[in-house]
């Protein structure tokens, strides 16, 4: 299997070996790996918060002792006003849609507002990563903005993906990342802690769409199995996500064949 393109370019610090998150992996999702294209998708979700969170001028504020709203001095100064404007982040959002839609033979998104955007491109991340010649730049593009954004936001926290969690009854929502298996989530309604690859694998056995990875993680395949089975008509795949009861019907008949 080739290396992912983007990995593989990832400069190495000087002097020093590469750090885990640096290392090359192996392109699972065409020319690129599962890893990164989780962090694309992450950081085009930052940019819908950053987006969100820069709104008011006056963020973070606070208030003064009479109760009065208190504004701060903008945070970066004429650099937020220039990400207001839009036109740098709309411009590279909007280009890089323009070219998959030339590319792909797709049609563009049916609004032009920020959230629609990212949301189509995070819609059909796969097209590029499955052969696109530059989706090294556009990762590189996307991770500068995404930077950018939590600089004048100040930090963004990480979305995530929203799983329901695994004590039964208790209905509450958690969020875990698929590339933070390892870490521990805690329900902070029930109290129950477990890994995030635990909770993607018991939200395995719930009615739920999600993305290819996690039901490439329940399914214990590839990602690239995963989407082979939905072009054989063998899972229900809508939007880019997966219907897990069909994911773990056919697991079930193939292990029983």
């Amino acid at each position: 299997m080739l290396e992912c393109v983007i990995c593989a370019n990832h400069p190495h610090l000087p002097d020093a070996e590469c750090s885990r998150d640096c290392r090359s992996r192996d392109a699972d999702l065409g020319i690129i790996c599962t890893v990164c294209a989780q962090r694309i998708r992450d950081d085009l979700d930052t940019l819908v918060d950053a987006w969100a969170a820069t709104e008011n001028p006056a963020f973070p504020g606070g208030s003064s002792g009479d109760g009065r709203a208190k504004s701060s001095p903008l945070p970066g100064g004429t650099d937020w006003m220039d990400w207001r404007q839009g036109a740098d982040l709309f411009g590279v959002l909007t280009t890089w849609v323009r070219d998959w839609c030339d590319i792909y033979a797709l049609a563009g998104p049916k609004r032009g507002d920020l959230t629609s955007v990212t949301g189509w491109l995070r819609a059909h991340l796969d097209h590029a990563a499955n052969s696109h010649p530059a989706i090294t730049d556009f990762a590189d593009e996307i991770r500068r903005l995404a930077q950018r954004g939590r600089r004048l936001a100040g930090e963004v926290p990480d979305r995530g993906q929203r799983v329901p969690c695994p004590t039964d009854d208790c209905g509450r929502t958690l969020r875990v990342r698929v590339v933070e298996l390892e870490a521990v989530v805690r329900c902070k309604s029930c109290g129950i802690e477990r890994s995030s690859a635990q909770i993607l694998v018991i939200a395995g056995h719930s009615e739920a769409w999600v993305p290819g990875e996690t039901a490439a993680m329940v399914a214990e395949v590839s990602l690239a199995t995963i989407k082979r089975w939905a072009q054989g008509g063998h899972i229900e795949r809508e939007h880019g996500q997966y219907w897990l009861p069909s994911v773990r019907e056919y697991k079930a008949k193939r292990g029983a064949a």
